[in-house]
């Protein structure tokens, strides 16, 4: 009887397993959001240009995130270290940089800005708001490009 109430137990949550379905996939917490900046290697949080670059050259800085599980709808913000707000595209703006060159989309787990290099650091944060399976987190990175002068926030 044991044996026939064990099966039967079994049976039904299979059933409903297949009927209901299994919950989305949402693996929240181990994703990174990480850049390169110019010819630098990517890194987690935060990168900075290698500072040999002459004045008023473009750097191209790419923002990725890591460690993804599933499918994401994304929301990507860019912002100056004086606060602004990057929205240009590179397309129509390329020499009044900051812009946005490529990705920064709803379905987009990749960013690719340009800033050029002044007599002063600049720095470039972007935050990538995450949703999915209704749930929502924000990972940020953090671009540092050296100025003319050689060192990264003196």
């Amino acid at each position: 009887m044991r044996k026939l109430v064990t099966a039967a137990v079994t049976l039904v949550s299979a059933l409903a397993f297949l009927v209901v379905g299994s919950p989305p996939a949402s693996a929240f917490g181990s994703e990174v959001l990480g850049c390169s900046a110019g010819a630098g290697l990517w890194a987690a949080n935060s990168c900075q240009s290698d500072g040999a670059l002459g004045l008023g050259t473009a750097v191209h800085i790419y923002f990725s995130a890591h460690n993804t599980s599933g499918t994401y709808t994304t929301s990507w913000t860019l912002t100056t270290q004086a606060g602004g707000t990057i929205t240009a595209s590179c397309a129509s703006t390329y020499w009044n940089t900051p812009c946005l060159a490529s990705g920064c989309t709803s379905s987009s787990l990749s960013c690719e800005a340009v800033q050029r290099v002044g007599d002063k650091d600049k720095s470039t944060t972007a935050a990538l708001t995450l949703t999915q399976s209704g749930r929502t987190r924000t990972i940020t990175a953090v671009a540092d490009i050296i100025g003319n002068g050689g060192c990264a926030k003196c």
